[in-house]
């Protein structure tokens, strides 16, 4: 920032301490007196501004020589690097190759998707209404933890929204790419569920499930004789039958191909070969490619164990925050004093090198009583399917119960 002046003039002042800013240079150099960065001055009057946050991030800074830097200037450049673990935690955005973007400013009809989307998020959201309601909270008084957590709960929720507006207008539909027979197994499977809740329901044969059997060749079997039992298991043979005619779909799918393809040559004559030749070979390559999936992806199969820690404070000092186990959940809370925590957390996974601690909780802040501890988290197997259900219930409850704890939009009334 040019400011045309120095860092203790009353006006400049005055507008740092409203906004809780600071230099980053020379809160760094602190011991040291300001270069100047102006060719016919001989005071600092060019700076990098940030609030206490962006300062626990950054690891160095500084100011280059008057004729450094990218372009002829009568100002010095000044400089920060940060950490940006630090700055971002876990959300720092990684650029990828332009050719793997699916969505394109140059595009018009996808940025036009894209801005009816993010406009339909933030009035679902009610961002604008809150930015507002925000701005006034500051005018009114002073920064409090309450508006800190506002405003970082704001910040995420539009950022949350424009990349689920990006993903939206960038995604792409490929169409679905099933043989005749996967078709029928999955007709079979909507017949033999719909025959499962007509018996556990005690309904009767609805005309379109008739129709639908007629047309599938399945006879429907006596409604009152058959057993719940029995419609269950049909259902899980379907659904056996489908998986196994999944394996090979793309050989099939490159069959019927043919199939149309000889057809359609017998009625119109010529060689449409060439026509669906690529839809065959793109049918060839998904059906090889289903084979090495399975091969590389083991089978499902249901839970063995969970394991819970035993511990319920881990400390994490690269990122500078303190997990909490809540309820088979993490919460994260964010540093703000050497050795001190704030209440309000969000969701997050713990890394594996966070340190078991013992910690002290007055009002709004957790005190870490030994900061210094080497005690890797330990963790208990649960292997009774009682127990195991018990967690699960707790933790999806506890999940579900976040966006009420932090007190963001969407809120309604309960159900």
């Amino acid at each position: 920032m040019d400011a045309n002046a120095e860092w203790n003039e009353t006006k400049f002042k005055e507008f740092t301490d409203k906004n809780g800013l600071i230099d980053m240079i020379t809160d760094i150099h602190s011991e040291e007196e300001p270069p100047p960065t102006y060719a016919r001055g001989r005071k600092k009057i060019d700076y990098i501004l940030g609030d206490d946050h962006i300062r626990r991030a950054v690891v160095r800074a500084g100011t280059l020589d008057l004729l450094d830097g990218v372009s002829p200037s009568d100002h010095t450049m000044q400089y920060i690097d940060v950490d940006e673990r630090v700055l971002f935690g876990d959300d720092s955005f990684c650029p990828i190759q332009g050719y793997q973007r699916e969505f394109r400013l140059y595009d018009v009809k996808r940025k036009e998707k894209y801005k009816e989307k993010l406009k339909e998020i933030y009035e679902h959201q009610k961002i604008k209404e809150r930015v507002e309601d925000l701005a006034k909270r500051f005018e009114e008084k002073q920064w409090t933890h309450a508006e800190y957590d506002a405003f970082n709960r704001l910040d995420k929720e539009m950022m949350d929204a424009i990349r689920a507006a990006a993903s939206r207008a960038g995604r792409i539909n490929f169409g679905y790419q099933r043989s005749k027979d996967l078709c029928v197994a999955g007709a079979a499977i909507r017949l033999h569920k719909a025959i499962l809740s007509c018996v556990r329901n005690h309904r009767d044969f609805s005309e379109k499930m008739e129709a639908l059997a007629q047309t599938l060749g399945i006879k429907l079997p006596d409604r009152e004789k058959i057993t719940l039992k029995q419609a269950l298991a049909n259902v899980c043979e379907a659904w056996k039958a489908k998986r196994l005619i999944e394996i090979d779909d793309g050989e099939r799918r490159a069959a019927w191909l043919e199939d149309i393809m000889t057809q359609r040559a017998l009625e119109v004559g010529g060689d449409p070969a060439k026509m669906i030749k690529c839809m065959i070979n793109a049918a060839k390559r998904k059906g090889m490619f289903k084979r090495l999936r399975a091969i590389l992806k083991s089978a499902w199969s249901s839970l063995d164990y969970i394991e819970v820690p035993v511990e319920k404070w881990l400390l994490d000092v690269e990122s500078n925050e303190l997990f909490e186990f809540d309820n088979g959940i993490y919460i994260a809370h964010a540093k703000f004093e050497e050795d001190l925590y704030e209440q309000y957390g969000q969701i997050k996974i713990p890394p594996n090198t966070a340190k078991v601690v013992d910690v002290e909780t007055s009002g709004d802040v957790i005190h870490v009583k030994n900061p210094d501890s080497t005690k890797l988290a330990t963790w208990r197997r649960v292997t009774k399917p009682e127990e195991m259900e018990e967690w699960l219930l707790k933790r999806n409850k506890r999940h579900l119960q976040q966006m009420y704890i932090e007190q963001c939009p969407p809120i309604g009334q309960y159900l």
